[in-house]
């Protein structure tokens, strides 16, 4: 009998001992409380979105859930979040998606309100994707046109949509919408590394690259983020192989979102601010999407304190 005891005992000792080292590993290789104790340090507040409904602020209380799927986040502005969508133009069978429109709810996700909708492809038979601009590269034709399609805001209370026929500006405050010729000049052009490790940003006359290494240097938590270099996925990527996922510019703040893996393999977003002529680095906001980042993460500047309960 005292055998049997002491076997049972044993099985449970190795059973507690090899659980404790299974979460030890689980703990540390999937990140699960690697961010636990990350402040932002901007001031601002930020909403965040995933797949185009679920909204968080910027340390991921759950807000609420929208009803439409938000393809572009513009804003919150007067307590009220801004976003586009598009839907079918019964008058255009053969196309899904080219009505656009510009609507707005209350940081409850209630009243909603559609503040413009139009089919800005008028007559072509090919939808056009509505993409937030501000997270492209600028990119011009010869006209000095943007090559792409959608909608941005330019933090001063204009929305901008750019289809293939018009571009309108529609002013938030005023609640009018006119024709413009075309979207408001980008100071800043930008490009990734082929390799996800390096973004190169330009105002036109001077050119910055910028990687994590040089991030870390005036950033502590971009020099955590670097201590992970050497953890590997579970297929044996770096956790920071798609460091740089892409860059989003709203008027003169240039947003850095880096893509972190862990050992599942699922992603993190994590945004910095990046001052171009100081070259400071300011930690934001960080969201577990589990999925890849562009495409399923999205955010915009709160222009006033979101109360989040």
């Amino acid at each position: 009998m005292e055998k049997i005891i002491i076997i049972i005992v044993a099985i449970v000792l190795t059973i507690a001992i090899i659980l404790s080292i299974v979460i030890h590993l689980d703990n540390k290789y999937n990140l699960r409380h690697f961010f636990d104790d990350w402040e932002s340090e901007m001031a601002a507040s930020y909403i965040q979105v995933m797949g185009g409904r679920h909204c968080y602020d910027k340390n991921s209380n759950s807000m609420f859930e929208m009803n439409r799927d938000a393809e572009v986040v513009f804003c919150v502005r007067n307590d009220r979040i801004y976003f586009g969508y598009s839907t079918r133009d019964p008058e255009i069978s053969e196309v899904q998606y080219n009505l656009w429109h510009i609507a707005s709810v209350n940081t409850e996700g209630e009243d909603f309100r559609e503040h413009y909708k139009s089919n800005l492809s008028c007559g072509v038979l090919d939808s056009i994707d509505f993409d937030d601009m501000s997270v492209y590269p600028k990119e011009y034709e010869p006209d000095y046109t943007y090559k792409g399609f959608g909608g941005l805001y330019d933090e001063d209370g204009h929305i901008y949509l750019h289809g293939k026929t018009k571009t309108i500006c529609y002013d938030i405050d005023e609640d009018e919408t006119t024709e413009v010729e075309k979207l408001p000049e980008q100071r800043y052009s930008w490009s990734i590394s082929s390799d996800n490790r390096s973004v190169t940003i330009s105002d036109g006359n001077i050119t910055r690259t910028i990687t994590l290494e040089s991030m870390a240097e005036n950033n502590s938590y971009a020099k955590r983020l670097l201590s992970l270099s050497d953890y590997k996925t579970n297929t044996g990527g770096s956790f920071l192989e798609f460091c740089f996922d892409h860059i989003k510019v709203c008027g003169e703040h240039i947003y850095i979102i880096n893509r972190i893996l862990n050992w599942n393999g699922e992603s993190r977003a994590i945004v910095f601010d990046y001052d171009f002529d100081t070259e400071q680095v300011v930690y934001v906001m960080n969201y577990f999407t589990c999925d890849n980042v562009s495409g399923h993460y999205q955010f915009a500047v709160a222009e006033e304190l979101l109360d989040v309960g």
